[in-house]
């Protein structure tokens, strides 16, 4: 905080001041760009095209932590059974993972 406080000192007294400043507001914009908005466009996008993949016969996760097979897929729904004669039909969005057939999330690469 005091190098913020310096730096804007510096500003008001000379232009190299300011260029510093602008510097060092790029740098601070670069970073927070890099740490927190690109990881999860990374992740938003890994999950569309998880949803996307998703055919009749995978087993699935809900978002609440049911755990079913695909029966149905169509645009934007899934039919879901999650016991015997118990079908659900759900948004894919409400699809958290797919699992492989030991029922664990395949490895991530």
């Amino acid at each position: 905080m005091g190098t913020v406080i310096h730096l804007l000192i510096a500003a008001k007294t000379s232009s190299r001041g300011l260029a510093i400043l602008a510097v060092y507001l790029v740098v601070v914009i670069g970073v927070f760009f890099l740490l927190l908005i690109r990881p999860r466009q990374r992740r938003r996008r890994a999950q569309e095209a998880l949803l996307s993949a998703i055919r009749k016969g995978d087993r699935v996760v809900t978002i609440d932590g049911m755990v079913g097979t695909v029966r149905q897929v169509r645009d934007r729904f899934v039919v879901v059974e999650v016991a015997d004669h118990t079908q659900v039909r759900l948004l894919r969005s409400a699809i958290s993972q797919v699992l492989n057939d030991e029922g664990t999330p395949p490895a991530q690469r």
